[in-house]
């Protein structure tokens, strides 16, 4: 078509110069075929764009799942993730994962609640006892292992590949609200039963039992929450730290009054430090626990370098006069020392006893009792 217009535009001025027109018909004739000219530069332009551009690489078609939920699998019905990855088999993980990572977010935010709550509730001067086994619960539930997640779809695409991993809703909600059922009608019933408890004993060792129920509870919601299509939470009556500072305060009202023999005098300052530290409060009358002291004191044969001997016994007796003087603990304390000198060797043996007190609480011992946490 470029030869075309050469030879018409060479035509026409041959024709021009024979006839001898004038120079106005000449600059029409030049002006024509410029125009002529640039219609076919635009037109190569044109048509060297379209060239180029039908060979350019294709865009990659993916499913529609990798941007968005479609098909059968809706998050109404399903959690669904979208991995992509180098392999097939790390496409799959990665899915997984991605319906993982959404309860593990739910829990971290829960242990983090946890933890501000615990640190405020010490601040504000709550003797906050050991709570192992909720730790425990909330280590776990981190680490859960999601059951029913599977892998519906793949694809492969260029160098990467796909995969959509879901896990029904249904069946994973029924059985959190099963579990969460049983464990509400449980930590209900023992509640109930520390609230309306003449005894404090009794009402601390319930609140007790309580705690790790709820507080596995807590941790249950948690996936409930991701699990139900529209987030609904569990319906409690009572929080975890809220049974948990009702037991604390259980404790702290605990009442004891020390009675003793003579001998036992020299003991029960230690006593009396130990359980306040404890929080037990130290009364002469009216007392939720009564702890007894009797004490032997024995003189032991000199040895063989005539050191004499001290032998200090005491029986610790710990009852509830307010329920039928049931027996709650009993202890028996012994030291023993050698001196040249006897009133020294009654005060090594003392300071014995003294020490063992310090590294075995009596009434660390006295708290887990209470409690239930030993055999």
């Amino acid at each position: 078509m470029l030869l075309e217009y050469i030879f018409e535009c060479s035509w026409l001025h041959f024709v021009v110069l024979q006839n001898g027109y004038g120079s106005n018909r000449r600059i029409m004739i030049g002006f024509l075929c410029s125009i002529h000219l640039y219609e076919m530069i635009m037109w190569l332009l044109f048509s060297s764009f379209l060239m180029f551009s039908g060979c350019g690489p294709k865009k990659v078609q993916l499913p529609c799942w990798v941007t968005r939920p479609c098909g059968g699998f809706t998050e109404k019905d399903y959690i669904i993730g979208v991995g992509n990855a180098e392999t097939q088999s790390l496409a799959d993980d990665v899915a997984r994962a991605e319906i993982a990572k959404r309860f593990q977010v739910q829990i971290s935010q829960l242990q983090s609640s946890q933890k501000e709550a615990r640190a405020f509730s010490t601040e504000e001067g709550v003797n906050l006892s050991s709570r192992q086994s909720m730790e425990t619960n909330t280590v776990a539930s981190v680490a859960m292992e999601l059951q029913g997640v599977e892998i519906v779809e793949r694809h492969e695409a260029g160098i990467l590949y796909y995969a959509l991993a879901v896990l029904n809703r249904a069946p994973l909600l029924a059985q959190l609200d099963e579990r969460l059922g049983k464990l509400d009608k449980e930590s209900r019933e023992l509640v109930t039963k520390a609230r309306g408890a003449e005894s404090k004993l009794e009402r601390a060792a319930a609140f007790h039992q309580a705690v790790p129920l709820l507080s596995e509870m807590e941790l249950l919601n948690q996936r409930r929450v991701v699990v139900h299509p529209q987030g609904i939470s569990w319906d409690f009556f009572a929080s975890s730290l809220q049974v948990q500072r009702e037991e604390e305060e259980t404790m702290r009202t605990i009442q004891i009054q020390l009675v003793s023999d003579q001998t036992s005098k020299d003991v029960l300052s230690t006593l009396i430090e130990d359980l306040t530290l404890q929080g037990f409060t130290v009364v002469q009358g009216n007392p939720d626990l009564l702890l007894s002291v009797e004490g032997v004191e024995s003189m032991v044969p000199p040895d063989t370098f005539g050191f004499s001997q001290t032998r200090l016994s005491y029986d610790l007796k710990i009852v509830e006069p307010n329920n039928e003087n049931r027996i709650v603990l009993e202890r028996k304390l012994i030291g023993e020392a050698a001196s040249q000198d006897l009133f020294k060797s009654r005060q090594f043996a003392l300071k014995n006893i003294q020490n063992d007190l310090l590294e075995d609480s009596v009434s660390s011992y006295l708290k887990r009792v209470i409690l239930g946490e030993t055999l």
